[in-house]
């Protein structure tokens, strides 16, 4: 039984009031209980891929697994700095929050093998509580069975971009591939890819249940209908690797400027509820919808938009819809551009608050892609995450047609059925296939030997640095 925690905190733990007169299984239960808050936070850092965030960690899981002294634990690692607490909850609605404190959130990340006679029951009888749970829901239970029929190509994560990439000046490899990595300033963004990894492994064994594993998380619906699960988390470029226990390649079906095109429809519904006059900008974001155009018309004619990379210009857009309504350059592009739109958006915030605008948004894309996922034949082999859903080739066009009949069916009072929505969702290959893994640009990675490597293990705590960047780098 494996949890996550960070390096230098144990001793710390062991000398505190709380800790250090125990002995024996007491003291050791004791420390693990606190490693197991920090497990809490980190697990849910390396799935969102947030180091600095505050994770939500009901009391009810706490006191389960910590017992009736779960706030002298939290107590003690509060005084200890190694977590921060937001106390602020809402019954019903969220709990309090917690993170890794700023003087730790950069210490390396380490996977602790539980001794505590004590956690390791409480920990197992929580995992069958997960498992039991998603056996009676069938919507997870039909997400479980298909995140099983998943198998991880190694290779691929071990293979690194081509020579001129990372070549050092006198020629050398080693820690040339850390130095110009992604996330070379924090080891622990290797750690979280590295860990992913590792999970995917295990689940290429049959007959392996996924949610005992530190990164294979419980799977949860959002009250937006969004399902969260293991495979949401998986980095694109491990992603890459995956197939079908069957050997087959995976393929997607996503659509093109999913959030935008989504809020763009459900304002349009609005317009049609209200029976109100459907205006020239109207038609002109129904067409940019319908042809997937909504990002590269921002590009073209905005002057501020038109200066950025393409996930720039995306991450930009997306922030600026979902935040705070205020003034800034990125708002008033947005209203030069579609002010009717903008007009509607500011007006749910201003009722409501920005949340409920992310609301309207997810729960429009989960009454698609969950819905479509739903009435999939459940032995066909399909995930959904969020704004698409994965399947091999064979099921793509059955699967792109139900998502355009679904998207037809909800938005009836905008869309006719002639309305041709080939551009607006669109298929492509998820997974390397055999060739790309033999192409003379993936390098398969070798450590140099001797005392570089050795530096490299003590500084980095892993033996290999799985990035599995290449050719189809996303």
């Amino acid at each position: 039984m494996e949890i996550y925690t960070i390096d230098s905190v144990e001793k710390l733990i062991s000398n505190t009031d709380l800790v250090s007169d125990l002995k024996g299984e007491m003291k050791l239960k004791t420390i693990e209980k606190h490693h197991y808050v920090i497990h809490l936070i980190i697990r849910s850092n390396l799935i969102r891929n947030s180091f600095e965030s505050y994770v939500n960690i009901p009391s009810k899981q706490l006191k389960g697994v910590l017992g009736r002294d779960y706030i002298s634990i939290i107590k003690n690692l509060e005084e200890l700095n190694i977590i921060d607490i937001n106390s602020k909850y809402l019954a019903g609605k969220y709990s309090k929050s917690y993170k890794i404190g700023k003087d730790f959130s950069n210490k390396k990340v380490k996977v602790l093998s539980l001794k505590s006679r004590h956690m390791i029951k409480s920990l197992k009888k929580q995992i069958q509580s997960t498992k039991d749970e998603i056996k009676r829901d069938e919507l997870l239970s039909k997400i479980d069975k298909h995140t099983q029929n998943l198998f991880l190509i190694d290779e691929v994560t071990k293979f690194e971009p081509p020579k001129d990439l990372i070549k050092l000046e006198d020629g050398s490899w080693g820690k040339g591939y850390v130095k110009f990595a992604t996330y070379a300033d924090n080891p622990n963004r290797i750690f979280r890819y590295e860990q992913f990894r590792r999970g995917l492994l295990e689940l290429n064994k049959k007959d392996v249940s996924s949610h005992s594993l530190s990164i294979f998380y419980s799977p949860t619906i959002a009250k937006s209908g969004r399902v969260y699960h293991m495979v949401t988390s998986i980095p694109r470029k491990i992603r890459a690797g995956l197939r079908t226990k069957k050997m087959e390649l995976i393929y997607e079906v996503d659509m093109a400027s999913a959030q935008p095109s989504i809020l763009i429809l459900e304002w349009l519904k609005h317009l049609t509820k209200n029976n109100s006059k459907i205006s020239t900008e109207a038609n002109k974001c129904l067409n940019l919808v319908i042809n997937g155009g909504i990002y590269e018309y921002i590009k073209t004619n905005s002057k501020y938009y038109e200066g950025l990379e393409y996930k720039e210009l995306k991450k930009a857009v997306l922030i600026t819809l979902n935040r705070k309504d205020y003034k800034s350059q990125e708002r008033d592009e947005l209203i030069k551009l579609f002010p009717e739109f903008m007009k509607w958006v500011r007006r749910v915030k201003l009722k409501y608050d920005n949340k409920k605008l992310s609301f309207i948004g997810q729960s429009a894309e989960a009454d698609i892609f969950i819905g479509v996922f739903k009435e999939l034949d459940s032995n066909i082999f399909a995930l959904p995450i969020h704004d698409c859903i994965i399947s091999t080739e064979n099921n793509i066009p059955l699967i792109k047609e139900m998502l355009i009949t679904k998207t037809k069916n909800i938005y009836s009072t905008v869309l006719s059925d002639s309305t041709d929505f080939d551009k607006l969702f669109k298929t492509s290959l998820v997974s390397i296939d055999n060739s790309s893994i033999s192409n003379k640009n993936w390098v398969k990675y070798i450590m140099d030997e001797g005392e570089d490597r050795d530096n490299y293990i003590e500084e980095y705590g892993i033996d290999y640095p799985y990035e599995p960047l290449g050719p189809n780098e996303d």
